[in-house]
């Protein structure tokens, strides 16, 4: 028999990363983007013998603990998302930006961490646009 598991979200402490959602067995954290929101859904209680959502979260957000009372209830919360600077479409939670502007040592970008502000299609526009104009695409 499964045990029986109280989801604990720490939700300062969580970046909206989903990593969680992509190894929890029984889908029982999800995230959806609404407009410029991503939504983060969770189970309050799991039965799976499992701690993948726990292990796998970077920020230590999430931890498990051992109940009796089962629950079919969900919890949701937002985060806000941040807008690509060029296209304005939605691409990351601000909180997610943050930490990456906070983790990333200013030597490895030395041309100024405005990557940071874009979108991934946006991103791969203005490095073709950078390669092509610095006729780097001789030696691709």
């Amino acid at each position: 028999m499964s045990a029986l598991q109280r989801l604990n979200i720490d939700l300062k402490a969580c970046i909206g990363c989903q990593a969680c959602t992509n190894v929890c067995p029984a889908a029982l954290i999800g995230f959806n983007d609404e407009g410029t929101n991503r939504v983060f859904k969770f189970a309050e209680t799991c039965t799976e013998d499992c701690t993948r959502c726990g292990d796998v979260c970077s920020e230590e957000a999430i931890t498990l603990s051992p109940t009796k009372k089962a629950s079919k209830n969900y919890s949701t919360t937002k985060f806000p998302l941040a807008q690509c600077a060029d296209c304005e479409t939605p691409y990351a939670t601000e909180k997610m930006v943050a930490k990456l502007r906070a983790s990333i040592p200013a030597l490895l970008v030395p041309e100024g961490m405005d990557w940071l502000k874009t979108c991934l299609a946006c991103r791969k526009k203005g490095e073709a646009k950078s390669i092509s104009e610095r006729g780097l695409y001789r030696f691709l």
